[in-house]
């Protein structure tokens, strides 16, 4: 019984390690949609709008959601994705394109880790 208990407290970590990555993304892209504002108007909304609904799903993450799970993957196999088509598209920062694929492959295994944390 001890280590179901051990099992599930290892999990609920591994949901709150990716929402606490997840929220500082979420501030990242806050301040990116702020200097996307110099270039397009709409890039800064769509960034900002993007900063918003990850940090929503971060904040319910916690609270045992489930719906913040599945909107949580979404977006972090969006970025990986973003990451591994930067890296191909962009030859001079190849750099950015790793740091999101990393990035985003990392928040995926946490929240996959913890699935069984979340309740059904």
């Amino acid at each position: 019984m001890a280590d179901l208990k051990n099992t599930m407290q290892n999990r609920r970590a591994c949901l709150s390690i990716a929402a606490g990555l997840q929220l500082m993304a979420a501030l990242w892209a806050a301040l990116n949609a702020l200097v996307a504002t110099e270039m397009s108007v709409l890039l800064a909304v769509s960034i900002g709008i993007y900063s918003v609904s990850v940090g929503a799903a971060a904040v319910f993450l916690v609270k045992g959601r489930r719906w913040a799970w599945r909107v949580s993957v979404v977006l972090a196999l969006a970025v990986t994705l973003l990451g591994v088509v930067l890296v191909v598209i962009v030859d001079e920062a190849p750099a950015l394109g790793l740091s999101h694929t990393i990035a985003g492959a990392v928040v995926v295994f946490l929240l996959w880790t913890g699935r069984a944390a979340v309740p059904i």
